[in-house]
Order: structure tokens, then sequence, then C-alpha cells
């Protein structure tokens, strides 16, 4: 587990045909509202996973890759709404919105699959299927944890000196 009292869901996304008016909707509302408020991520040394808290969802995309998987995560911001109305009264979920336009948010890199995570509170009664993209995002909000958890040892000893201890040598 990522950080103890913490469960990551991961589902697949599935999916929906829309009529053309409602893809030019959804299209426009993409580029106006939702796209400003994503945090694309592909995440390697450079760019470890931030800090994710209780709450947090988004997508979680694995790139076709040579050798190793690589993964990247898109962030949603809290502020947006997780269904969309659309003009034919449909109410489109956001991860699916943002599923549909997955490609153009990271550049060329092509797309192996990808799926929505939620971060939420363990409740050790619920019963969850394991899933190899949970266990990377518990694995890589684990690491984080531990280095804010040694920077903040760091920043509480204080000060380092240079000068060490004099010794008697003279």
């Amino acid at each position: 587990m990522a950080i103890p009292g913490t469960r990551i869901d991961v589902r697949p996304i599935l999916r929906r045909v829309q009529s053309r008016e409602t893809e030019a909707f959804l299209d426009s509302r993409f580029g106006a509202e939702i796209l400003p408020l994503l945090t694309p991520i592909v995440l390697d040394r450079a760019h470890p996973l931030p800090t994710l808290r209780h709450g947090t969802w988004g997508l979680v995309v694995r790139f076709r890759g040579t050798n190793s998987r690589k993964y990247g995560v898109i962030l949603v911001h809290p502020a947006l709404p997780p269904f969309i109305e659309a003009p034919d009264y449909e109410r489109v979920p956001l991860e699916h919105l943002i599923a549909s336009h997955v490609t153009a948010l990271f550049g060329r890199s092509a797309i192996e699959s990808f799926w929505t995570f939620r971060i939420a509170q363990d409740d050790s009664s619920a019963i969850g299927a394991r899933h190899d993209v949970a266990e990377f995002l518990a694995a890589a909000l684990q690491k984080t944890h531990r280095k804010q958890d040694a920077l903040a040892r760091r920043e509480l000893a204080g000060p380092r000196s240079n000068l060490g201890p004099r010794s008697n040598l003279a």
C-alpha cells in the first residue's frame, strides 16, 4: 500500500459513441474549460509522481515502449465537474471526455492504454481487485512520500556546519 490509510482505485475507461453535434460541443468545452485545468505528466526519474492527497483523481496512461513500460498521469483539478451536460441532455463523465483527448495531451507518444484512478481513504472492509496500474501508482506514491519525509527530517535537523569538532592534534 502506498501510504497507510490510502487506497488506490483503478478502473478502465469504456469509450462511448456520441453524435457529431455532441462531439463538437464536447471538443469545444474541452479546449476552453477543461484543458487549462489538467496536468499531464510523463513519469520518469526527473518527473516523479507528485504527492497525491485523498480525493485526488485523474487518468493513468501506459505508453507503448520498446523494452520497459512507461507511464504518465493526467491530474484533474478538483474544480472540474464530474459530468459535462451535452446538448442532447446526455451527461458525459469527465474522464470519458479527457480520455478522448489523451493522445493530444502527450504529443507524439504512442498510447497503449489508460485508466481512471482515485486516491481514497482505505476502508479495510472493501474488497478490490489488484491491478498492475494500482500497484505502480502505489509504489510511485510511496517513493514520493519517502522523499518528502527525508526532506522534512533534514529541515527539522537545521543547517549543518562544515567545521565539525576540533581535534586536539595541534
